[in-house]
């Protein structure tokens, strides 16, 4: 669980943002808690419905292509979740 006030929350649900540990700047809001972490947004209403987060991950795994994965799997959860809920 993520305070509102945490810098994560802040990043990827008030500011809808993918982190990846790759960027100088996300690797400090994920603080050695992930390696990469997006919105799932429901892309109708704008409304962040939760949060996914890979917390480890090896270095030859972690490429452009997985960040992309990454994206693509967040938006299809997301989809889901609207189905669902």
């Amino acid at each position: 669980e993520y305070r509102s006030q945490s810098p994560l929350y802040q990043a990827v649900i008030g500011g809808k943002d993918t982190l990846c540990v790759i960027n100088e700047t996300h690797e400090r809001i994920l603080a050695g808690k992930g390696v990469l972490a997006g919105a799932l947004l429901d892309t109708s209403t704008g409304n962040v419905l939760g949060m996914l987060k890979v917390e480890t991950l090896s270095f030859l795994e972690l490429n452009l292509n997985t960040v992309e994965t990454f994206r693509a799997l967040c938006e299809w959860i997301a989809i889901a979740l609207t189905i669902i809920l």
